[in-house]
């Protein structure tokens, strides 16, 4: 039923949403005119890379292991949340997933507020190696506080803050560099190969927690991965500089 109401919506909208700005309803001249200003300009400077040299670039390899960076804490955070937050102290179901909702609203709103500071200051690669380095902060402090749950919500919420803030703002780094169908390729192989890590994620931290019988190797583990992520974006940026000169 899902899938036939979605199916519904998608052709429907092939049909009602304007074509582009000029037929749009809800927009004044002014903002037509600017709107189609920009699309101009955009396809003016798009060129479309063949996949083979996107490949053989150094970007699309740099985005796929951010990415992949981000996707093992933040499946491996999911799926073990509960867990950690009963190792915290706490048994009651409802208590758990009242806490558990407390990095995740944490969560939502750095993406709100983030996402406008980027789109205003437009430093996307910038505020994601910070985001990192908060990140990290909060993972390695989370053993560090094992116990006390007002602590290891604060900390927790620290580290999702970075994770999460970072992967709406992520996206502007392939858009940016890419254009065209060349961003649609780039977008399509960072996906698959960064989600790849974030697979095996849940396993790795069940094999840890199993062998160690704490959850603390696999926070120092997210900590890491934040730290490798941040090194991967000073890389980049430092690459975009380079083919920009």
């Amino acid at each position: 039923m899902i899938d036939t109401w979605g199916a519904t919506v998608c052709i429907c909208c092939l049909f009602y949403l304007p074509r582009d700005p000029q037929t749009s309803s809800w927009l004044t001249a002014e903002e037509k005119t600017a709107l189609a200003d920009v699309l101009s300009k955009e396809q003016k400077v798009s060129s479309d890379l063949p996949l083979r040299e996107v490949l053989k670039g150094k970007k699309v390899w740099l985005l796929s292991g951010i990415y992949g960076c981000y996707g093992v804490s933040f499946f491996g955070f999911v799926f073990w949340l509960p867990t950690i937050i009963k190792a915290i102290g706490l048994s009651d179901p409802l208590s758990i997933g009242l806490v558990s909702s407390i990095p995740w609203t944490v969560a939502v709103i750095a993406m709100f507020v983030i996402a406008a500071y980027v789109d205003r200051k437009q430093n996307a690669a910038s505020v994601l190696i910070v985001l990192s380095l908060i990140a990290a902060i909060g993972w390695a402090l989370s053993p560090l506080v094992d116990g006390n749950i007002v602590l290891s919500m604060a900390v927790l919420s620290l580290a999702m803050f970075g994770l999460m803030a970072s992967l709406p703002v992520f996206w502007n780094l392939p858009t940016s560099a890419y254009h065209g169908t060349t961003a649609a390729a780039v977008i399509a192989i960072v996906t698959s190969l960064g989600n790849v890590p974030g697979f095996f994620s849940p396993y790795i931290v069940g094999w840890i927690k199993d062998t160690t019988h704490s959850m603390s190797a696999a926070m120092y583990m997210f900590a890491t991965l934040s730290l490798l992520g941040a090194m991967l974006l000073v890389i980049y940026k430092r690459v975009v500089a380079h083919e920009q000169k």
